[in-house]
C-alpha cells in the first residue's frame, strides 16, 4: 500500500480530501469523481510539491498552489463522490 485518501471536513465545515502517503509515493494530485446519473463534471486536483507524508486540500476552494482541472469544482448535493490520489506513472 502506498497510502490513503479520505474525505473530511475542516475546523470551519469545509469539504476537504485528506492524504497519505508513503516516501517515495508523493500524490502529483487528486482525482474526483462520482457516482451518479446527473450533469457532474469529474475534476482533477493537481498538487503543489508536497513535503511531508501527509496533506490535504479544501474541494471547494483549493488553495496554497493546489489546481483544478479542467474547471472550478462544485460539490451537488445527493451526490457520491470518490477522491483517489494521482501520481504520474501509476
Amino acid at each position: 500500500m502506498a497510502g490513503a485518501t479520505g474525505v473530511s471536513v475542516d475546523a470551519e465545515g469545509h469539504p476537504i480530501t485528506v492524504l497519505t502517503w508513503c516516501e517515495g509515493a508523493t500524490p502529483e494530485g487528486v482525482h474526483i469523481s462520482h457516482n451518479a446519473d446527473v450533469d457532474v463534471d469529474d475534476v482533477t486536483l493537481i498538487a503543489p510539491r508536497l513535503d511531508g507524508q501527509a496533506g490535504s486540500v479544501r474541494l471547494d476552494m483549493p488553495q496554497n498552489g493546489w489546481k483544478v482541472e479542467p474547471k472550478p469544482f462544485t460539490l451537488r448535493e445527493k451526490v457520491l463522490y470518490h477522491a483517489f490520489a494521482i501520481r504520474d506513472g501509476a
